[in-house]
């Protein structure tokens, strides 16, 4: 596949056959936003789920001393 100017870019997108090669490019060049740094979401996440498990163990822990006592 030959490489698209940037101004036809947006076009071939549209249309559905934009090669993943040249999605970083329209990415940074037509929306003008930096790529996200995967590794940096990755970590967040995994951070988001720990703190999740972390007070899903404390409710239940509450939900199971409520009905003991």
């Amino acid at each position: 596949m030959d490489m698209m100017p940037y101004s036809n870019i947006a076009g071939k997108f549209h249309e559905g056959w934009l090669s993943p090669t040249q999605v970083p490019i329209f990415w940074e060049h037509c929306l003008k936003i930096p790529l996200p740094d995967f590794a940096i979401l990755h970590r967040t996440l995994l951070i988001l789920l720990q703190q999740f498990r972390e007070h899903c163990y404390y409710i239940v822990q509450y939900l199971i001393n409520i009905t003991i006592t």
